[in-house]
C-alpha cells in the first residue's frame, strides 16, 4: 500500500490524499481519492482488473492481458457541504 497526503497552509489539515493498493506482480489493484474543498470533502474509489471478461461469468476472470488494465470500476461521493 502506498499513501500520498497534501495539507492546508497550516499543516494541520490535510486537503488532499491518495491510497493505492497493489498487487504481487506490482498492478495497482484499487485506489481511493480524497478531496476536502469547500464545497465538502469528495471520495473517489477504483478497482482494477487485469483480465478479459468472462461472459460465462459476467466478471473479469478470463485470460491474463499481460499487466494492461481491462476494467476499472469508480464509484465518487461528496460528503457535507
Amino acid at each position: 500500500m502506498t499513501n500520498y497526503s497534501e495539507y492546508d497552509s497550516t499543516g494541520a489539515n490535510v486537503v488532499y490524499s491518495r491510497t493505492a493498493s497493489y498487487d504481487n506482480r506490482s498492478q495497482v489493484t484499487s485506489d481511493q481519492t480524497t478531496a476536502v474543498r469547500s464545497d465538502g470533502t469528495w471520495v473517489w474509489n477504483a478497482t482494477y482488473d487485469y483480465n478479459l471478461y468472462n461472459s460465462a461469468t459476467g466478471t473479469y476472470t478470463g485470460a491474463y492481458q499481460g499487466g494492461v488494465a481491462t476494467h476499472v470500476r469508480q464509484t465518487m461521493t461528496k460528503n457535507g457541504g
